[in-house]
């Protein structure tokens, strides 16, 4: 009977027809998932982005001043022979300054070049050394990535072919004069007052700037405050900027000149002059003016106190005409 089979076999009656056999229940295929939170550090690969993007770029984040590291969804193909799709072949990438962008010292977000690519901690990462430091906390760049390959094989995502950082935090020091230590360094007179004996005349002018000899014929070496007053010197006459391996070093003297006679001018040159100054760590304070002679000649005037003793003296400045 009808019914009776179907029914009585499933609510216990008991009908003449024999119980059907059960279906097999559907048992869903087990998946090794090489996203996140599986093996290894947060997943095979990490934070589970392959199944999203293919192979691509999941994230990158500056590891020093002047290298940012990428990590792929996949292992990336690093052969190191530059041949296609290399990882190792610095033109497979491109470091782009976001405009309108600015680091936490108020400068604008500099550009940067690719000059050398290393693998990272794992297959998954490459780092990535440009020529110069980056722009500090609060700068933007995109890294863009091209022709690349995972292991496996699998071409590059266009999805995942870029991604924006920010620039590194470099945390602002003050010096701490009481763990400076002395600085010796190969003597290089900026004044007559810095000029080591023996030199055959230590009142020539020529030698100035020059790299003088000691009794023994090798380099001479200068420390204490002669060599405090020839790093202020350097510091005076260098144009802010010029070193992209030292980012804020030098002032806007050379390039106010022209306006000495301007007082704004005249003290935000001094005022520039004095945190220069301020940052050599023997420095304890610092007071610098700008002053001209009775002849119109004009000149800085630094008075210094520093945990080797305090020290005040003139700088000459260069004529307008000379630039």
């Amino acid at each position: 009977m009808a019914y009776g089979g179907s029914f009585g076999s499933s609510w216990g009656g008991s009908g003449a027809a024999a119980s059907p056999i059960p279906p097999t229940p559907i048992v869903p295929p087990v998946i090794v998932n090489e996203g996140g939170w599986g093996g290894g550090p947060w997943g095979e690969t990490p934070w589970g982005g392959s199944e999203a993007i293919g192979f691509g770029v999941l994230f990158a984040e500056p590891i020093r001043e002047n290298v940012v590291r990428i990590t792929f969804s996949q292992r990336v193909f690093f052969s190191n022979l530059l041949d296609p799709n290399d990882a190792s072949n610095p033109d497979r990438y491109v470091i782009q300054a976001i405009p309108n962008t600015f680091g936490i010292e108020e400068d604008e977000t500099r550009e940067v070049r690719v000059v050398q690519v290393d693998p990272g901690d794992t297959e998954f990462q490459i780092d990535i050394t440009v020529d110069r430091p980056f722009t500090s906390f609060g700068s933007r760049y995109q890294i863009s990535v091209n022709n690349l390959v995972s292991t496996g094989g699998d071409p590059l995502n266009p999805e995942g072919a870029s991604f924006l950082f920010d620039g590194v935090y470099r945390q602002l020091v003050p010096p701490v004069p009481d763990r400076s230590i002395s600085n010796r360094d190969l003597a290089n007179p900026q004044t007559l007052a810095g000029v080591l004996d023996p030199l055959p005349v230590t009142t020539d002018p020529n030698i100035l700037g020059t790299f003088p000899v000691d009794d023994q014929g090798d380099y001479a070496f200068d420390e204490g405050l002669p060599s405090y007053k020839k790093r202020i010197h350097r510091r005076i006459f260098t144009r802010k900027g010029r070193f992209a391996h030292l980012p804020g070093y030098g002032t806007i003297l050379l390039d106010s000149i022209k306006k000495l006679s301007q007082p704004g001018v005249r003290d935000a040159i001094a005022g520039d002059l004095e945190e220069q100054i301020r940052e050599e760590p023997e420095t304890l304070a610092a007071s610098v003016t700008i002053e001209s002679t009775t002849n119109g000649i004009w000149f800085v005037r630094v008075k210094a106190r520093t945990n080797l003793g305090s020290e005040s003296f003139d700088v000459p400045l260069p004529s307008v005409g000379d630039f």
